[in-house]
């Protein structure tokens, strides 16, 4: 044992966590028991806290990767197959036919649509297909390509595999060498495998996973159809649906239920993809074209098109399919205009007609590209201008070479969705990006797999479209923000904000700097299963520090509450507003304070109130007692963030917009310094509420009373509030013993000013004794202040703890 054993293994461990994750967990736990090895074997103090540094250092990484590995393996199994993690190149007697030997099966059960059945022929192998072949007629493309689709609906692989072969030829060596086995890395080309398996390496459910495959193809009785793809320059091509089956073995067979050629390229190849948004007013076309035209000719791009939904009507005006996915061949400047070679991938060819739906292709209108003969394109092909793909397309989808930013980290996550809002982040999965330099960090979110999604998709309407399929698996985005690398509450002020996409990859890219931190958070909406498992991708071309970032409050505590028939008073221009569910918090010393209320019903809007009033329960919320609230009502969540708060007790109310809401809701405060936290008992708990009759005050009316009757000792207060739109005249409201100038206070609202509340005004809480209060008796006085141009209605309410009646208003002359 030596530490430079140990330096190693953790060299190797974080240098392949992110492509060989059961290689990486291997060497952190050997690095673990190095240094703890070390540690026992050495009486020197320097050494031991050395090792013991090392040590401390390598158990959070080796606990990470273990747990990863075994989240990846536990989704490793799809439509009953399973795809093992990290596959290495296998040696070239590994395809080799034994004499004697049967040819290599794959039991997969692929399943095909009904269209695909009544054509299909059975599954046969090359030397059936096509008699007589060689390897170099059935694995190389002697005269160029032309993939093509026809009965499956797989038009993103098919375009994603034009994509492959079109950088291929502008790299060094192809992107298959990379993809499948076996391979001839001489001559830099496919070989025919002798024994009927082909291993293909494909980046899906975390990590690069093998995928087994036989060479029995879908042959079909209709020699001018085809399920598989296939090369009309090249008909006994059979690499690419080699390819294509490998790829339906992953997302559940022949009856595909769609995807996207970003997502299908990524899968196949690794690449990063960008989904860009066509129509969107951020989209900077200028800048579109810079990144692609300097990484296109280089093969470190391959670009791919989406239409959206099209009617028949338009997609015979346009040439175009409706959510269809295109590859672009090339890309040049000519005659000033900035253009993309595009091609149709699906086997009927028809191409984009053009400016004001001409017949003719836009191949013909338009001068070809430098060295390239219009009158010769592929049936499918055209050239068409940006300014007309953003018109026509609804997409384009980039797919970066992971050269292009050099260093990448993997987290791996489950996510449980029993509590999410898209208004408080919470309960969503945190990320910490720091890095010593200013550098461009891209963050890859990607969905894992599940059988349950695939049932969900093919649950369709014959009526449902592609788009509408696809929304029903839900949506994913993420958010990044500059917080310090702490936790984020609510989606307020992100520095930027990923599209919304129902798709199973988004990506998110900003510029990080060394000053500061910074926080990714992972969002969805509408995912249809309980759990789902992701991976995070984060590429820079500098080193990155990833961490779980840490709350930003040291102490934080969280209560259940619930907004019921008796405490649902909506907002503060509501008469009932101070029934609204309220708690107490007792800070020590002074300290920030954070506090989020949660609805368990997104749809509500909801708002949150903190006051001083020694942790009462505020009956009264003046401007000046108001120490900060979550600002406009927010459906779902609220919160306030208070920068610096006095030592003391506050009251937080906690209100929907809406009288009468029904929900739960969960109220979360952070603080720096430990606090107490209840709930504060309602306002008529113990109590009961006697309503007055309906008072209202007519033109001339200032001065109200009614006959208080009282049979027992009882605590009692009396609330009074403007029904109907809020008004600004003055209220107040006394109890009072007798009547007349020789009246006695018992107690009054406001200490006894004219007060004006939009949830209104109440009196203390008092005593009233029947016999002390003898013979008197106890009046009721409500007043206003001013003349009042309208009738003015209020409502009246008495809480007392005994029973006790309210006679008629009647006026009093002042």
């Amino acid at each position: 044992m030596s530490e430079e054993l140990a330096t190693r293994y953790e060299s190797v461990a974080r240098e392949k966590e992110v492509d060989d994750l059961g290689l990486a967990r291997e060497n952190a736990v050997m690095a673990c028991e190095t240094w703890a090895e070390l540690m026992r074997n050495t009486q020197r103090a320097s050494e031991k806290a050395r090792y013991r540094a090392g040590f401390r250092r390598l158990v959070p990484l080796a606990e990470r990767l273990t747990f990863e590995h075994k989240l990846l393996e536990r989704v490793s199994t799809l439509h009953g197959s399973y795809f093992g993690l990290s596959p290495r190149p296998l040696p070239p007697h590994s395809f080799a036919h034994v004499l004697g030997q049967d040819l290599f099966e794959d039991t997969t059960i692929f399943t095909v649509s009904e269209d695909q059945a009544a054509l299909l022929d059975g599954w046969k192998r090359p030397r059936d297909l096509f008699p007589g072949a060689d390897e170099t007629q059935l694995m190389v493309p002697i005269h160029g390509t032309d993939l093509v689709q026809d009965v499956t609906t797989d038009c993103s692989v098919v375009a994603s595999l034009c994509a492959i072969m079109k950088a291929s030829e502008k790299r060094k060596k192809s992107i298959l060498a990379d993809m499948m086995s076996p391979y001839d890395y001489e001559a830099d080309r496919p070989r025919l495998s002798e024994n009927g398996k082909y291993v293909f390496r494909m980046h899906f459910n975390g990590c690069c996973r093998e995928v087994i495959v036989d060479d029995r193809l879908p042959a079909t009785c209709n020699d001018k159809r085809s399920i598989m793809v296939t090369d009309r320059r090249n008909p006994r091509l059979i690499w690419p649906a080699l390819v294509e089956k490998a790829y339906l073995k992953v997302r559940g067979g022949y009856d595909f239920p769609g995807s996207n050629s970003g997502v299908d390229l990524s899968i196949l190849t690794g690449w990063i993809p960008e989904q860009v948004y066509l129509h969107s007013e951020d989209l900077d076309f200028d800048q579109l074209w810079r990144r692609i035209k300097l990484l296109f000719g280089e093969g470190q791009v391959m670009v791919t098109l989406g239409t959206g939904v099209l009617s028949r009507e338009e997609e015979e005006i346009a040439g175009l399919g409706g959510e269809h996915d295109y590859v672009v061949l090339d890309v040049d400047t000519a005659g000033g205009e900035r253009r993309f070679l595009v091609k149709n991938p699906w086997a009927p060819a028809t191409v984009w007609k053009g400016l004001g739906g001409a017949s003719a292709s836009f191949a013909s209108l338009s001068s070809p590209s430098p060295g390239t003969d219009a009158k010769h394109l592929d049936p499918g092909t055209f050239w068409i201008n940006l300014q007309e793909i953003a018109q026509n397309f609804l997409y384009m989808y980039l797919n970066f070479s992971p050269d292009v930013l050099f260093k990448a980290q993997n987290r791996h996550f489950e996510w449980v969705l029993d509590h999410t809002s898209h208004a408080t982040h919470a309960h969503n999965p945190q990320f910490c990006v720091s890095t010593t330099r200013t550098s461009k960090v891209w963050v890859l979110l990607r969905k894992h797999f599940a059988d349950g999604e695939l049932e969900i998709a093919r649950n369709r309407s014959n009526t449902s479209s592609l788009t509408e399929t696809s929304q029903r698996l839900g949506f994913i985005s993420l958010r990044v923000f500059l917080a310090g690398g702490k936790r984020v509450e609510v989606d307020e002020n992100p520095i930027h904000k990923s599209p919304w996409l129902d798709s199973s990859h988004t990506l998110a890219r900003f510029e990080a700097k060394p000053s500061e931190k910074y926080t990714v958070v992972v969002l969805q909406d509408l995912l249809p299963l309980p759990r789902y498992t992701f991976t995070v991708s984060f590429y820079s071309g500098q080193e990155l520090a990833i961490e779980n970032p840490p709350d930003r409050m040291a102490v934080t505590k969280r209560l259940k509450g619930s907004w019921t028939p008796n405490t649902a008073g909506g907002n503060s221009h509501s008469a009932s507003y101070f029934q609204n569910p309220q708690y107490t918090i007792s800070l020590s010393s002074a300290t920030p304070l954070i506090v989020v209320l949660e609805c368990s019903d997104l749809e509500i809007c909801v708002h949150v109130d903190i006051a001083w009033n020694a942790g009462k329960r505020a009956i009264v919320l003046n401007t000046r007692d108001l120490v900060g609230n979550s600002g406009d009502y927010r459906p779902g969540a609220a919160m306030a963030d208070l920068p610096l708060v006095e030592a003391g007790k506050y009251t937080i109310v906690c209100s929907t917009y809406d009288p009468g809401q029904l929900a739960d809701f969960t109220l979360k405060v952070g603080a720096m310094v430990e606090f107490e936290m209840e709930p504060i008992p309602p306002e008529h708990a113990g109590r009961r509420v006697f309503k007055t009759r309906d008072l209202v005050f007519h033109a001339g009316e200032r001065k109200k009373r009614a006959p208080v009757r009282i049979s027992r000792l009882t605590k009692a207060f009396v609330l009074a509030a403007h029904l109907g739109p809020p008004s600004q005249s003055g209220l107040r409201v006394s109890l009072m013993l007798g009547q007349g100038p020789d009246a006695r206070q018992l107690a009054a609202s406001s200490d006894g000013e004219f007060a004006w509340a939009a949830s209104g005004i109440r009196t203390p809480d008092i005593d009233l004794d029947p016999a002390a209060h003898h013979p008197y008796g106890v009046w009721l006085y409500v007043e206003v202040m001013g003349e009042q141009a309208a009738p003015q209605h209020l409502i009246v309410q008495v809480l007392s703890e005994m029973e006790l009646r309210v006679g008629d208003w009647e006026h009093v002359n002042d």
